[in-house]
């Protein structure tokens, strides 16, 4: 802002006197100060926005020089300090929150917490942003039983049941998740897994000899003759599948669901017979619903498991090679908390009607279950393939 001063006299002495005077009070009025922090290097454009209005609210020149790190002050001695401080203020006002939001990011990478979305046909972890997740990791870390939430309308998360719902509709509860990512990073195999090297998928022959063959084979020939008791069945080989990328997602997958279960029994040894066009898609990528339907849709558009290794062995479902070789494996599934299915189910039945939560599996009888059913194919790990023959 520009002041216009005009000086009248009767002489051209008086007005130099005047004008010297003024200067000299002037001078004595005006004050340079400076703030000079490696901070104000790193400041975002609406914070020295920010900071140029204090200079405008106090008829102050201000001057925010990023490159050197330094806001230039310059007024009249009383208002200079006046906004020096403020400007000190804010400063260390951003400062907090930029650390803040520092410590909060370093936190998301240690830990974590989601909320579990439904949608028609498939859960997703969703994160909670990096504020919110700090602000609930440091409620659970003092052991608080629930956390409001502020928002338009106050979200609670209940640490008993981590379930989140709106204070307005207790009802509508989703479930809440706390990762613990340095703990979840360390993905480990099997102990009996052969060294991987850099593979991320090794069959491995067992020794007929090994406790491991003879484990598994003991239950395939339990139950694979309840049938034809007097039929012979050789088995040619047992292998391990060792497929890093599968496993990781079957773990990632148990992990869930025996959180959102407690206190149950949530994964099975599960048979599953196949051609074997199917096999080296099965070891490398998995049980994938699009084969559904080759056999049997009677209880959902799903992936088939049976209790007993029998009926896998029925040739309808484990067709003999021209070689007479059938192929089975053994399978562990999360069976979690199933329903009943039924002809064209594509995905399990609520688990409370007009709730989005769904069962994790189906099964064609809920008091005795022989079949199971899954809807997603990280629930299921091909353990085994087992190569014999009916005779």
């Amino acid at each position: 802002m520009k002041v216009f001063l005009y000086i009248c006299a009767d002489s051209e002495n008086v007005i130099e006197d005047a004008l010297g005077n003024l200067d000299t009070n002037f001078n004595k009025e005006l004050e340079i100060d400076s703030v000079t922090d490696d901070f104000i290097k790193q400041l975002p454009d609406d914070k020295v926005s920010e900071i140029e209005r204090i200079g405008r609210k106090h008829q102050v020149q201000i001057k925010v020089e990023k490159r050197i790190g330094r806001v230039r002050i310059e007024g009249l001695h009383a208002d200079v300090g006046r906004v020096k401080t403020e400007v000190l203020n804010l400063m260390s006002g951003i400062e907090k929150m930029e650390n803040k939001k520092k410590q909060e990011a370093m936190l998301s990478q240690l830990v974590q917490w989601y909320y579990i979305e439904i949608t028609e046909d498939r859960e997703e972890l969703v994160c909670y942003s990096e504020h919110i997740n700090a602000t609930i990791e440091e409620a659970y870390q003092r052991k608080e039983k629930i956390l409001k939430l502020p928002a338009d309308v106050p979200i609670i998360i209940d640490f008993d049941t981590f379930e989140e719902y709106p204070i307005t509709d207790p009802s509508n509860k989703v479930k809440v998740i706390r990762k613990d990512k340095i703990k979840d990073s360390v993905s480990e195999i099997p102990p009996q897994w052969a060294p991987m090297d850099k593979d991320n998928l090794r069959l491995i022959v067992l020794k007929s000899t090994s406790k491991e063959y003879i484990d598994v084979a003991s239950l395939f020939m339990a139950t694979v003759k309840k049938e034809n008791p007097t039929a012979s069945v050789p088995i040619s080989k047992i292998e391990r599948i060792q497929n890093r990328t599968l496993y990781a997602q079957y773990q990632n997958k148990k992990k869930l669901i025996d959180e959102m279960n407690p206190g149950q029994i949530n994964e099975m040894d599960l048979w599953h017979g196949t051609a074997g066009y199917a096999v080296d898609s099965i070891n490398v990528h998995g049980f994938n619903r699009s084969f559904c339907g080759k056999n049997a849709t009677k209880h959902g558009d799903g992936v088939y498991f049976a209790k007993k290794s029998y009926y896998s062995a029925r040739d309808m479902f484990s067709p003999p090679d021209t070689a007479g070789n059938k192929k089975m494996y053994l399978t562990k599934v999360l069976t979690g908390k199933y329903a009943l299915g039924t002809q064209g189910m594509r995905v399990p039945p609520p688990l409370v009607p007009g709730r989005p939560e769904l069962h994790d599996s189906v099964v064609d009888d809920i008091k005795t279950p022989f079949i199971f059913v899954i809807f997603h194919d990280t629930q299921a790990y091909p353990d085994y393939l087992i190569t014999f023959k009916w005779n």
